[in-house]
């Protein structure tokens, strides 16, 4: 869903954030993104999911994938509690 008014960047960082939690067992190669599907760069996707982990909402592992770290939460809790 993209509404006129929409951000571009925050419209593909969104569809970014639903191919990770589509992954396997929340874990995803930034090589393995599909970009052609998605009409995300790879410059933007390396970007997002830096932006990401600097905000500690996306943890890498040591085999190089990410998952998604306790620092969404907070953020999810807001969300729950203004419903």
């Amino acid at each position: 869903m993209c509404a006129k008014s929409a951000i571009p960047a925050v419209e593909k960082s969104v569809k970014l954030l639903h191919v990770l939690a589509a992954g396997d067992e929340g874990h995803m190669t930034c090589a393995q993104h599909p970009a052609s599907q998605l009409s995300i760069s790879q410059m933007m996707r390396y970007r997002v999911v830096r932006s990401l982990v600097a905000h500690d909402w996306l943890h890498p592992t040591v085999a190089g994938d990410f998952t998604f770290s306790e620092g969404a939460f907070p953020s999810l809790d807001l969300l729950c509690i203004a419903e």
